[in-house]
């Protein structure tokens, strides 16, 4: 494993530190406060998410990023939850709020199913977890969308992905799963478990159209909230607005949970005469 770089004090612990993973990966932390593991989509690497590590860094969160896009000779599902259990444990965390982001949400979920008491809050942008049914054309044409210039990072990333040895297979792989996965099951372990959850989701998503938001938000018990006139894309585009609407929807979700719970005193109920016992009495039965 490689060494952990010291963190940064004062001013510059806004700025992201590499924390190494081994084998070339590692996570990107930034801030102090409130922690937050940030899971990016398909193809993506952390550095996309360096404005918004800062950003959320500058509103008291520390936040990191780990490289899930390549995860060993394949990708699959197994491989990016243990990369996430494996980065709690170089990090020293003992919980967090995990936030999945696209193809980042159904590993956030298959974690926070297997490892719920590691997870404070679970919050799932965008996120793959329902199938749905349409052939390639329908998953290229909203996909074709993405690719402008305003998104040369996340394309950046994908290219330097599969410059990666396993990478062109780890992304082919990434997004077999992304077009089939129906995490029906992990989800219901999730609300069984009790895990505090949230939905955001944007309102133009032609990829992962906000239906599916409602569907997770449904399957979960979680509240959703939708981002007017925002795409797919928002999070990486958007890094302000990213920001600020999860530090909204954080901040409100954590200080909701964190309520103390009274019960409410159910007021006795007078005793039926019919069933009153008085004393030497003994109960039979019909």
């Amino acid at each position: 494993m490689d060494n952990v770089t010291d963190r940064m004090e004062g001013p510059g612990r806004h700025i992201p530190n590499r924390v190494g993973l081994g084998r070339g990966d590692a996570v990107w932390v930034a801030g102090e406060g409130q922690r937050v593991l940030l899971l990016h989509g398909w193809g993506l690497r952390p550095h996309v998410f360096w404005p918004t590590l800062e950003r959320l860094a500058h509103r008291g969160f520390e936040v990191a990023v780990p490289s899930l896009a390549v995860v060993g000779r394949r990708w699959d599902l197994d491989r990016a939850v243990h990369r996430v259990d494996r980065t709690f444990d170089t990090l020293g965390w003992d919980d967090a709020v995990v936030v999945g982001y696209s193809l980042g949400g159904a590993v956030a979920t298959a974690f926070t199913a297997v490892s719920p008491e590691r997870v404070e809050l679970l919050a799932l942008v965008n996120s793959v977890g329902m199938r749905i049914d349409r052939g390639m054309f329908g998953w290229a044409a909203p996909i074709a969308r993405y690719a402008r210039t305003a998104n040369l990072p996340a394309m950046r990333a994908v290219g330097m992905n599969a410059l990666r040895l396993g990478g062109i297979q780890n992304l082919a792989d990434a997004a077999t799963y992304a077009r089939i996965a129906h995490l029906d099951g992990e989800l219901a372990c999730v609300r069984e478990h009790g895990t505090a959850s949230v939905v955001l989701w944007s309102e133009n998503d032609m990829l992962l159209p906000v239906e599916m938001g409602r569907q997770i938000s449904d399957a979960l018990g979680a509240p959703i909230h939708v981002v007017p006139r925002a795409d797919h894309d928002w999070p990486v585009r958007a890094p302000e607005l990213f920001a600020r609407e999860l530090d909204l929807m954080l901040k409100s979700s954590l200080a909701e949970d964190r309520k103390p719970r009274r019960r409410k005193r159910r007021r006795a109920q007078p005793t039926p005469a019919s069933t009153r016992l008085t004393s030497g009495q003994a109960i039979t039965e019909a």
